[in-house]
This record gives C-alpha cells, structure tokens and sequence, in this order.
C-alpha cells in the first residue's frame, strides 16, 4: 500500500481538550481524535495534557 505524502511526512500532534494548538501541531481533543491522528499519520512529536478530560 503506498503511503501519501501527508501519511509519511513527520506530523506533531498536541492533544489537549482546552487550550489552544500551537503552531506546528494538529490538534486532538479527546482520545478519538488522537486514535484517529495515530492511524493516519505518522506522528513526529506528541504533546499530552496531563489531566485529559479529568474533571
């Protein structure tokens, strides 16, 4: 299966339900879109919040 260029290039993913994504990064905002993001593209850095979706 060939890959696009958007599956190969190095993607940086912040995942956080509440600020705002700095530059350079795709944002997720809950676990389903970082499984998303995981399956898709090949992620270069990941930036978690610590406390994702804790109350």
């Amino acid at each position: 299966m060939r890959r696009t260029h958007n599956e190969t290039r190095k993607n940086n993913l912040y995942v956080d339900d509440l600020r705002d994504c700095p530059t350079g990064f795709k944002i997720a905002r809950n676990v389903g879109d970082a499984l998303y993001y995981f399956n898709k593209y090949h992620i270069h850095i990941l930036s978690l919040d610590y406390d994702l979706g804790g109350k």
